[in-house]
């Protein structure tokens, strides 16, 4: 009697194939995440190399624990304010769709300091998997290939209102006087007199967002599971 032994079942994860449109730094990071998954990825990119959008103009800033949620309890007059000024941060273009006014409504009752202090904790929360996924792609990726350094990250303030009411936040970071923020960054000493104060993140990192991105694509081209880049549009 002929025995037939039984082949081991792939794992959904290899049997599937992933296309991740987009070749900046979210892509890309996708793309290496789905393949250590055990995924089949490719890769769309529309410009000739991966990196080069808005990863490429990019401020590098790794910032895990600067969280600042836009809703919060003063936000709706501030925006007020903002829609009449030419360089206002919020312009609001009004449609005849319901949803915009479903989502202004739900936005304007989220403007709470109750409500801001559970959003900043769950975003602290992400900001960490973000510092812990960084660590492990550090082992892929070595640091001096895109210019990382663990700086920290110095907020400064100029009203003492704002100041204040930040530097009471849980887990704000070091607060410092404008004094102590001149002496630690001699760039502000100039500035020292309109400062109220700041506040200082270690652990916060910068580095080179596109140089970020070619050293990870090149990784991902030796990835087992990668199946290359197609540079070509996406349209729906």
């Amino acid at each position: 009697m002929q025995q037939q032994v039984a082949q081991p079942r792939q794992p959904r994860q290899a049997q599937e194939h992933v296309l991740v449109i987009g070749g900046g730094v979210v892509g890309l990071t996708s793309a290496w995440w789905l393949a250590e998954a055990g995924y089949r990825v490719s890769l769309l990119e529309r410009a000739p190399e991966v990196g080069s959008g808005s990863s490429y103009g990019n401020g590098g800033q790794l910032s895990y624990r600067y969280v600042s949620p836009l809703a919060d309890e003063g936000v709706p007059l501030k925006a007020l304010q903002w829609m009449f000024q030419d360089t206002g941060p919020l312009h609001f273009r009004p449609e005849a769709d319901l949803r915009q006014y479903r989502w202004l409504a739900s936005f304007l009752a989220h403007c709470r300091a109750d409500v801001n202090r559970r959003t900043t904790a769950k975003l602290l929360e992400l900001g960490e998997l973000s510092r812990q996924g960084m660590k492990q792609l550090e082992v892929a990726i070595p640091l001096d290939e895109f210019d990382w350094r663990d700086a920290g990250k110095l907020v400064v303030y100029r009203s003492r209102d704002v100041f204040a009411k930040a530097a009471g936040k849980a887990g704000a970071g070091e607060i410092w006087s404008a004094a102590e923020c001149a002496a630690r960054e001699p760039a502000l000493a100039a500035a020292e007199p309109m400062l109220a104060g700041g506040i200082y993140n270690s652990g916060e990192a910068v580095a080179d967002c596109h140089a970020f991105c070619q050293a990870l694509a090149a990784r991902l081209h030796a990835h087992p599971r990668f199946r290359g880049i197609v540079h070509a549009d996406a349209h729906s």
